[in-house]
């Protein structure tokens, strides 16, 4: 019982920190992503810069076509003013799943608390479900023990009579019939013989 409980404790602290080691590696995760998307969303940036047509190059341009680049343009400058306060955002982010891992683990321990008092609990339920069952079992025996002795039948004439002795009559008198029976068989043989 003792080996059991321990190597339920350490398969409950394994799986503890299995689970920390994947909400640790789940905000990992996380924050690589949005680092990507912030380099991609940059380098999209910078080649829409590198994108812009001078002024001086501007004969036979598609006026429509360079309508479109500029509010392209436009939108990247935008999403440039906004990148910069993403950057903040990111640095936010970092720190809200430092404290989403943080309450992740506190959660996983409250988790692992409650199913060590659930497994307390389930423990001693059984254990008095088998005490109750033995007292039942108990009182049975008891009630089927007075069923018996209220059942007997009193006889009054057996009141003084030795049973032991009288078994032990009873036995050498079984002990006589049998040699009586070998007698008889050897008579018999005698006869048969002479015959």
């Amino acid at each position: 019982a003792a080996k059991s409980k321990a190597q339920i404790e350490r398969n409950r602290r394994k799986k503890d920190r299995q689970r920390e080691k994947k909400a640790v590696q789940k905000a990992l995760v996380q924050l690589e992503e949005e680092r990507m998307l912030a380099e991609m969303e940059a380098k999209n940036v910078a080649a829409m810069r590198a994108a812009r047509i001078p002024a001086p190059h501007l004969q036979g341009v598609n006026f429509a076509s360079l309508m479109s680049a500029k509010s392209a343009l436009e939108m990247s400058d935008a999403s440039e003013d906004e990148e910069s306060d993403d950057d903040s955002e990111v640095t936010s982010s970092r720190e809200q799943c430092e404290e989403a891992a943080a309450k992740s683990k506190a959660q996983i321990e409250r988790n692992r608390r409650k199913k060590d008092r659930q497994r307390e609990k389930k423990a001693v339920q059984k254990a008095l479900v088998q005490l109750e069952e033995e007292r039942m079992l108990a009182e049975m025996e008891a009630k089927n023990v007075a069923a018996m002795r209220a059942a007997r039948i009193p006889a009054p004439h057996l009141q003084g009579v030795n049973f032991a002795s009288l078994m032990s009559a009873k036995s050498a008198l079984e002990m006589s019939d049998a040699s009586e029976d070998e007698e008889s068989d050897d008579d018999s043989e005698v006869t048969s013989s002479r015959e």
